[in-house]
């Protein structure tokens, strides 16, 4: 079966200000994600499952209205002022997933090579136990931003090319100097099977006897346990890029800059569907 993507949109934005999942990036005024579905239906992926919270479907309904990859739409519940993270926003889409699937963030670019190489994991991981995921992973010094600190998942790697430890680091800056900037960190871009979804279901029945207020299930935090307990292995994929994100608000000219340069190239001159059919990748 072709891979299924699964985007985590339900994000506040709290440092951007905003939602950024909305924010118009691309030379037409383009949200980010409007470029993910693309890169993914190029890569083979058969349709996309859209994570949000209340009251963001009308609007990225119509944001993305004639994407070439087919769009659907679940709600990640929300029982307090935030989501619950982003493991919990994996698992709400659980009951539209029924393949091998990548998970992304909307408000982030991963490059058209990440997609392809993510599929081409998804295309051959095999049936095992204890379950076989991946992490497409990007230096730490490409996701950097000059305009204030960022938090990112910085991985330690096994010497067979397997994550041996993730841990999710906040307020790192350019000049932190507490990593190579060759560091391999994660930005949620995760090719998983669905042997995950009872494994991150029973992990968020732990959580929530133990959360407090502000916790969150987080999924950098989850795979760690995972890993750590021997029930999942993840490969670490290098992620061919370019990444493209905005944290803070300043990041946004950077940002729509660096997409103009590669849709002038003409990455991108089929993005969406003409008279209900879609061209060809």
């Amino acid at each position: 079966m072709q891979p299924i993507l699964v985007v985590l949109a339900a994000g506040l934005g709290r440092r951007f200000g905003g939602d950024k999942q909305l924010a118009g990036i691309g030379p037409a005024g383009e949200p980010l994600l409007a470029y993910a579905l693309h890169d993914a239906w190029r890569a083979g992926f058969s349709r996309a499952v859209v994570v949000i919270r209340e009251g963001l479907e009308p609007i990225l309904r119509e944001r993305l209205a004639g994407s070439v990859l087919p769009v659907s739409y679940t709600l990640q519940a929300v029982e307090r002022d935030r989501p619950w993270g982003t493991g919990h926003a994996v698992l709400a889409a659980a009951n539209q997933v029924d393949a091998s699937f990548m998970v992304v963030n909307a408000d982030d670019f991963y490059g058209a090579g990440t997609y392809a190489a993510m599929a081409g994991f998804l295309a051959a991981v095999p049936a095992s136990h204890p379950p076989t995921f991946a992490l497409a992973a990007f230096p730490l010094g490409q996701t950097l931003s000059d305009e204030g600190p960022v938090n990112r998942g910085v991985c330690r790697v096994a010497p067979d090319g397997f994550l041996a430890e993730i841990h999710e680091v906040q307020g790192i800056l350019p000049d932190d100097g507490r990593w190579p900037a060759t560091t391999p960190v994660s930005l949620n871009a995760w090719g998983f099977t669905p042997a995950v979804f009872p494994q991150l279901s029973a992990g968020f029945a732990l959580f929530r006897k133990a959360a407090v207020a502000a916790d969150e299930y987080m999924l950098p935090a989850v795979v760690n346990r995972l890993v750590g307990s021997g029930q999942a292995r993840v490969e670490l994929l290098p992620a061919p890029g370019p990444w493209i994100g905005v944290t803070w608000p300043a990041d946004l000219p950077r940002a729509s800059a660096h997409l103009a340069r590669l849709v002038a190239g003409g990455e991108y001159q089929a993005m969406r569907r003409q008279d209900g059919v879609s061209p060809v990748p």
